[in-house]
């Protein structure tokens, strides 16, 4: 694993074909007396759909997390503030697309997609062989 971080602080392995392979889970937590932000690190094959759909449906129970799936033409962030709704993007290369706005951010003219059309769209993009073209995606 590199220290590389990819879009909102998640890691990103190492470049390569293994690296557009994986599915992977960041979570940080605030703990403590004193409040210390603890952070989780999980990641998993693309063919295990049950972990990833596990990690959507858990996002919303006061922990910030992103959930990403890399593939060979971009990797899918599902992202959560700690409380609904959760954001879903893309990145592309150069490009960043929306596809809905996660809670404590406005992205302009994206309206939050629901709990179930997250996990529908994560669970897509796992075997995928591009974009799923659903929903509306905004340029960011």
């Amino acid at each position: 694993m590199s220290d590389r971080f990819g879009a909102f602080g998640a890691p990103v392995p190492e470049t390569g074909p293994a690296a557009q392979h994986i599915a992977q889970r960041v979570a940080s937590r605030r703990r403590g007396i004193l409040r210390r932000t603890v952070m989780t690190h999980d990641i998993t094959s693309l063919d295990d759909h049950e972990t990833v759909a596990r990690w959507i449906r858990h996002m919303h129970e006061g922990t910030s997390q992103t959930v990403t799936v890399n593939r060979p033409w971009g990797s899918v962030f599902a992202i959560s503030m700690g409380r609904p709704p959760a954001g879903v993007m893309v990145e592309s290369g150069t490009r960043l697309l929306y596809a809905g706005s996660p809670a404590g951010m406005v992205v302009p003219d994206v309206a939050p997609l629901t709990p179930a059309q997250v996990e529908q769209l994560m669970i897509e993009a796992l075997t995928a062989d591009h974009l799923p073209g659903w929903p509306q995606w905004r340029e960011g």
